[in-house]
């Protein structure tokens, strides 16, 4: 599905001498042993974002909300004095025919693109906390609060920019039978 990975080269591999395929092995097991790293860190935001997302469906109190979201902060963004901004970024995929579950497709597709290249400090995948219900993923995008930094409507994510930058690469994934639906709030304090 779309949030599999392939590791492709551009040659034939049928002509490789054997020390090249014994490489190519090597790379594809550190490939592997990453990403099962990866899919361990991952459980304890999901169930964070799952905490939030019961208690938001379930209709919580704001204040019990607040301080779910006060517990996920440190786990997000270690090392962080202030409680963060947030963004909610909604996502649902949808196929023609409907044999796919969206959600999962859906959740593991937020998790790879709501990853900024370009962040410093921890693992970048390591501050998005993702769930899903249904046929949507719902992620929880914490924006650290600097004391002095410039807050505005270009703050955190934006939808267009979003969607402009993994137009082309999901474009080819969903192969015209498929549609990716997105939606990104407006970034809101914890408190």
């Amino acid at each position: 599905v779309l949030s599999d990975w392939v590791l492709a080269v551009e040659a034939d591999a049928g002509d490789w001498p054997e020390e090249r395929l014994d490489l190519l092995q090597g790379v594809t097991q550190l490939i592997a042993v990453e990403r099962d790293r990866r899919d361990a860190a991952r459980t304890v935001r999901r169930r964070l974002a799952q905490e939030v997302l019961e208690l938001v469906q379930t209709g919580a109190a704001p204040a019990e909300i607040a301080a779910r979201l006060r517990v996920a902060a440190p786990v997000l963004l270690p090392g962080l004095g202030t409680a963060p901004h947030w963004q909610v970024v909604v996502a649902r995929v949808e196929w023609e025919g409907g044999e796919i579950d969206g959600g999962p497709v859906a959740q593991a597709l937020l998790e790879e693109i709501l990853v900024d290249p370009a962040a410093s400090g921890p693992e970048p995948s390591d501050r998005i906390a993702v769930a899903h219900t249904g046929d949507e993923a719902i992620a929880l995008v914490p924006l650290p609060a600097v004391p002095g930094e410039h807050e505005g409507p270009e703050t955190g994510l934006l939808a267009d920019a979003l969607l402009t930058s993994v137009h082309d690469p999901l474009a080819a994934g969903l192969d015209g039978d498929g549609r990716l639906t997105l939606g990104v709030s407006a970034s809101v304090h914890s408190a």
